[in-house]
């Protein structure tokens, strides 16, 4: 029997840098490009090839009894843009994609949807056979 997998919803800010409540579409596409560019750092930093330590993302939880900061290894090399096709313009980016690596080894597929300013994590199972 398989479990079901877990779900996280991170923000795009984090609380140094938070916002304004309500925010308008100029806002959401700052802290979207700020957000995609913090994921994309992250993702293109080879720590293991350089001896180094590795550089965690950021990101703040919300949705548990207390909103917390964590931090998390973005797997080297799983950052892809996601484009889609409208009517108005061609090849228009929708948002991006990652997988993450949280401390107790467990690992997340992040979605980022530009238009929708959301963000949410989902764990990924593997099935043992």
């Amino acid at each position: 029997m398989s479990r079901t997998p877990r779900t996280k919803t991170p923000l795009m800010t984090l609380p140094q840098h938070p916002g304004s409540k309500n925010p308008n579409r100029e806002e959401k596409d700052h802290h979207y490009k700020n957000f995609r560019n913090r994921v994309n750092k992250k993702n293109n930093h080879a720590y293991y090839d350089n001896a180094e330590t590795p550089q965690l993302l950021r990101l703040k939880m919300t949705g548990s009894i207390f909103d917390s900061v964590t931090e998390i290894l973005v797997v080297y090399h799983s950052f892809k843009i996601k484009y889609g096709n409208t009517g108005i313009a061609k090849e228009k980016e929708l948002g991006f994609e990652a997988i993450l690596r949280t401390g107790d080894d467990l690992y997340y597929k992040l979605t980022v949807l530009k238009e929708q300013y959301t963000a949410k994590m989902v764990e990924i199972i593997e099935e043992k056979k």
